[in-house]
């Protein structure tokens, strides 16, 4: 190999390095770059009221079209008392009694799903007890349609949002104490594709 040959392939090789080089740099930084976003996870929402947090929480924030979404509603006895809801009736949802709702948003905030509108209550009076510390849920599920089971159009893809209500049950402290609970919580927002 001549002097010139030689030269010419020592270049490609360290141009052959090089661009080597260039690629692990780029996809290393792409991948700094992208571990600096926070994971994708369930979006949540609380209110706090009183002895009570109340809260609303999906399993994240990104959906595709037509995909069964999980809805978690929540409240906590954060005070250091026992208290006591009175509710006029209850619901059913996944064989459980659900004593809250919720409902969906569409981007003009117009009101496109409230779940307890397709279920039928339970008029029974029903106390809640709910110790100190304690937490009642009721879980849902929702098929990203307008009035499932009755009408079966998904919603458009766009922006969405969740906002959980307890429904109105009288609350009592340690069996005195007897007002109205009406909340809702913030909204959290949803994205499907």
């Amino acid at each position: 190999m001549t002097d010139k040959q030689s030269l010419i392939h020592n270049r490609r090789i360290i141009a052959l390095t090089a661009a080597v080089l260039i690629v692990i740099l780029v996809v290393s930084m792409y991948a700094i770059y992208r571990s600096s976003f926070p994971l994708s996870k369930g979006s949540r929402a609380s209110i706090i009221s009183g002895p009570v947090e109340f809260s609303v929480e999906t399993d994240r924030s990104d959906f595709h079209q037509g995909e069964n979404m999980s809805v978690r509603v929540s409240l906590r006895n954060i005070g250091n008392k026992t208290i006591t809801l009175t509710y006029g009736g209850y619901y059913m949802s996944l064989d459980k009694r659900a004593y809250f709702d919720f409902h969906v948003l569409d981007e003009n905030y117009t009101r496109i799903y409230r779940w307890s509108q397709l279920h039928g209550e339970t008029l029974a009076g029903r106390i809640l007890v709910i110790n100190a510390s304690e937490q009642v849920t009721s879980y849902f599920s929702w098929y990203m349609a307008y009035d499932y089971p009755n009408d079966t159009t998904l919603v458009a893809p766009g922006k969405y949002w969740i906002i959980g209500s307890t429904r109105q049950a009288g609350l009592s402290i340690d069996g005195r104490e007897n007002v109205l609970l009406d909340l809702e919580t913030p909204s959290i927002a949803i994205t499907i594709t």
